[in-house]
């Protein structure tokens, strides 16, 4: 066998592992989204070579169905609807491979908008007191949520004023 014929062959292997690995990557899109990061690490669990995994991601990023900002806007919306603050989306958004750029582009910035999420977080979770002991139990529970010491304080006793 030539050398030519050799190259021919290996060209067909390698386009028949790649069109292997954008289907398992597609499957997973079709699930949810995914980062880059994330989808990588499926891939790459399931054995194929770094640089074919590379090459199909860039080609899924081109063509749109991997979009970093689109996931984290869709995780982001998810975890401030389930009560949690910016320091830990952030810090959550970072696990999953994404850069501080798109993640601050997505993130509310507006405080008054988080100083609303704690105050549903209060009226749902908490009752109104004046107890210095039962105040801290909710400065610590918010603060393991991932909001602000400043941004808890402002809303006890927005939250404290409403209740009288």
């Amino acid at each position: 066998i030539s050398i030519s014929a050799l190259l021919m062959l290996y060209n067909v292997q390698v386009l028949e592992i790649d069109k292997k690995i954008r289907q398992i990557a597609l499957d997973h899109l079709a699930r949810r989204e995914h980062t880059r990061f994330t989808l990588r690490e499926k891939l790459m669990q399931k054995g194929f070579s770094h640089q074919s995994v590379e090459t199909v991601l860039d080609i899924l990023i081109q063509q749109g169905l991997l979009n970093e900002e689109r996931f984290c806007e869709a995780f982001i919306q998810k975890r401030i609807r389930q009560g949690y603050g910016p320091i830990r989306i952030t810090a959550e958004c970072h696990q999953y491979g994404i850069n501080n750029d798109i993640i601050f582009s997505q993130l509310p910035q507006d405080e008054e908008f988080w100083l609303a999420v704690i105050q549903k977080i209060l009226q749902k979770k908490f009752r109104p007191s004046h107890l210095p002991k039962e105040q801290l139990r909710q400065i610590r529970y918010l603060q393991y949520r991932g909001f602000k010491l400043d941004q808890i304080k402002t809303s006890q006793k927005i939250y404290l004023h409403q209740t009288k």
